[in-house]
């Protein structure tokens, strides 16, 4: 799709696969005309807020939009806290391993006699990422294996 602009004795097509904003602003700028740009200005009070409340683990979309301010904005505060970014991948993997958890503990209590194969087929996804990550805790909760042995033929 191709706009065209006017300009006094200038015509010019924007591209909507460019970046209209560099194209807007220099040809504002070759014209000497004033535009107005949208400028975000964050203080030190909302940086503060904005750091803890992604320390508690707040998504940083609902914090971008209760303080006004872009979600890139956001992302950069959280960049610029050293280590808060991996603070934040530990939360939500914590998330994810009681999500996980929960799902197979609820499904061994509606099958309680459930072997590992049926287990691991009911909440798959769950047994994997903790088998993956929380192995231990895995085999500690899941029955005990079964024994196979062969039945001897008599003569």
């Amino acid at each position: 799709m191709v706009r065209f602009f006017t300009f006094e004795r200038y015509n010019f097509a924007e591209q909507l696969t460019l970046r209209p904003v560099l194209i807007m602003s220099a040809t504002v700028g070759r014209l000497d005309a004033n535009y107005e740009k949208r400028t975000q200005f964050i203080t030190a009070d909302i940086e503060s807020r904005i750091v803890r409340r992604s320390i508690k683990g707040e998504d940083r979309i609902v914090i971008a939009e209760s303080e006004s301010v872009s979600i890139g904005a956001v992302e950069q505060i959280i960049q610029g806290v050293k280590g808060l970014s991996v603070y934040r991948q530990y939360l939500r993997m914590l998330d994810k391993r009681d999500e996980a958890r929960t799902a197979l503990i609820q499904s061994m209590q509606y099958n309680p006699k459930a072997t590992r194969n049926e287990l691991k087929r009911l909440v798959s996804a769950h047994y994997t990422w903790l088998y993956k990550y929380d192995k231990n805790w895995l085999y500690q909760i899941l029955p005990a294996t079964l024994k196979i042995t062969k039945k001897q033929e008599h003569d």
